[in-house]
């Protein structure tokens, strides 16, 4: 483990957490009845931002724990 590849995991961590607010504000419920709803998402941009940056923070963290 070394200063830059923890450096590059909390960047990454931080842009994660920077997009779960946006992302979740994309997200609409709606209900058919009283038993039934679904969610509707209005922002695909967001949440496609969401999951790449989930991506890259997972492989920065793999990176953190790949031996040296």
């Amino acid at each position: 483990m070394n200063p830059e590849k923890i450096i590059r995991a909390a960047q990454e961590a931080q842009r994660f957490l920077d997009r779960v607010n946006p992302a979740a504000e994309a997200f609409e419920l709606r209900k058919l009845s009283d038993k039934h709803s679904f969610f509707v998402i209005n922002d695909t941009r967001a949440t496609a931002a969401l999951k790449r940056a989930s991506m890259d923070l997972t492989m920065a963290l793999a990176d953190l724990r790949r031996p040296e």
